[in-house]
Formats: structure tokens, C-alpha cells, sequence
């Protein structure tokens, strides 16, 4: 189960995606009751990576991690099987999540780096990315578009655009890079730089 039902002041609408940008499973309100939102799975989901949006009232979730962007901003808690995360939504903004299911890319074990909070900032053209690690680094984070997410393989385990490297500390500020800036969505990863 995937909500907003604790501590938020806005209303949510959250939208879940797989690798492949098919929208699984979105929602508005809840019930008959809070404007907030919730995200069941009875029979649970597939191995796999998903990626969850979250978003204000009137946002659209379409295919292909296409979204139109909804109303007015605020904060929010989304509560998943692991804790909670806070987040504030700019007016028409929209946070990206990505969650693991099981073991998706073998090797046993969770991820030695996990992504804590993601914000982009429209004006500037900003990402702030926050993260724990099991490993001490230094980092790199790399951005890429839904085409070059779906492109990684065992072979191929990049995205194309390194915006920063040598990191060594969390959470850091990077710019989108000019050729990324009008692109609809941008992945963001933060990995291992083997220097």
C-alpha cells in the first residue's frame, strides 16, 4: 500500500508506473472520505522497478510517464511498506519515486545507495537529490530520459548524462543539462563513481 493519508495538507493524487511507462494503478481521493490518496495491491506487484508520481488535484496520468500537472502546491507524507517520505508539491509540481519489488536485478540484497527525497525546482532548472549509502562513495549522478531508462541493461548501465561526479556528501543540487530541458520527464540516478 502506497498513501498520503498522514500529515498532508494538500490534496493528492499519486500515479504508479512501470519501467515501461504503462501506468499501473492511479488515485485521487480515497473513498468517500479524505481528499487524499491511496494506492492498494491486493495481490502485490511484480518483481520489479516501479515509478510512483505524486501530484495535486487535476493531475493527469497518462502512458509513456507522460503527466499533466495539476493545481495548487503544499506538503505532503507518503507513507510505502518501508516508512514515510516528505515531500512539498510547488504549484503544478510533481515528485517521482522509485520503488524496488523484490530482487529485479539479481545479486541478492537491497541497493548500497537508496534516493531519501528528489525536488525539482522549474525556475531553475534544478534538481536537489538526497540520498543513504552503504558505501562511502564518491558519487555520481546521472539524468536520462524515459527512452534512456529503458535502455539499461546488464550491458548498457548508464544514462547519458553525467551531471555530476566525485560527489561525496548528500543531498546536492545539480542543473539540467540544455539538451534535457524541454524533455517532458528526466530520470535521475545517483551511483557509484569508480573514478
Amino acid at each position: 500500500e502506497l498513501n498520503t493519508l498522514t500529515g498532508t495538507t494538500i490534496d493528492t493524487e499519486l500515479g504508479l508506473y512501470n519501467t515501461a511507462g504503462t501506468l499501473v494503478l492511479d488515485n485521487d481521493d480515497v473513498g468517500n472520505g479524505p481528499l487524499q490518496s491511496q494506492l492498494n495491491f491486493p495481490s502485490g506487484l511484480a518483481e520489479g522497478f516501479y515509478f510512483l508520481a505524486v501530484g495535486s488535484y487535476d493531475t493527469q496520468f497518462d502512458l509513456d510517464f507522460r503527466v499533466v500537472l495539476g493545481g495548487v502546491g503544499g506538503s505532503y507524507t507518503l507513507t510505502h511498506p518501508n516508512g514515510l517520505e516528505t515531500g512539498f508539491l510547488s504549484v503544478g509540481g510533481l515528485d517521482w519515486y522509485r520503488l524496488e519489488v523484490g530482487n529485479p536485478v539479481g545479486g541478492g540484497g537491497s541497493s548500497s545507495i537508496q534516493i531519501t527525497s528528489i525536488s525539482y525546482d522549474e525556475e531553475r532548472n534544478e534538481f536537489t537529490v538526497a540520498w543513504d549509502a552503504t558505501i562511502p562513495g564518491p558519487f555520481l549522478i546521472e539524468l536520462g530520459t524515459a527512452t534512456d531508462l529503458a535502455a539499461i541493461s546488464a550491458d548498457v548501465n548508464i544514462l547519458p548524462e553525467v551531471v555530476a561526479a566525485g560527489i561525496t556528501e548528500s543531498p546536492v543540487t545539480v542543473p539540467v543539462p540544455a539538451g534535457l530541458v524541454n524533455e517532458r520527464q528526466l530520470f535521475l540516478r545517483v551511483y557509484e563513481d569508480s573514478l
